[in-house]
């Protein structure tokens, strides 16, 4: 699996909502043109063995419920939004570090 992550300068350049809509559209278009597929806030990524698998969020529960993913699964977590904590790893926790916790395992 590939994973793109965008980060904006905030000391360089300002970010709007305009410019964010913009960019969400042109990442659209091209998922389509190349025919990747984006990970939406439906889903969860989680790694299995080698592979990072997208799974849609009532599987994933299911998966934790059975014991097929426990706390120490790592996963990926879009909630991260500062750069230094994407080169930090902290975008891919095990899932004890980040909201899957909360929503999947208590």
């Amino acid at each position: 699996a590939q994973f793109l992550i965008i980060a904006a300068d905030l000391d360089r350049s300002e970010v709007s909502g305009c410019s964010i809509d913009a960019l969400h559209r042109t990442v659209t278009e091209l998922s389509g043109r190349f025919g990747v597929q984006l990970v939406t806030p439906r889903d969860v990524v989680y790694r299995r063995g080698n592979d990072w698998v997208r799974v849609p969020r009532a599987e994933f529960a299911t998966l934790a419920k059975s014991g097929e993913v426990d706390l120490t699964t790592p996963v990926l977590d879009a909630t991260v939004i500062h750069l230094d904590q994407v080169r930090a790893g902290r975008w891919r926790p095990a899932a004890s570090e980040s909201w899957h916790k909360a929503a999947f395992f208590s």
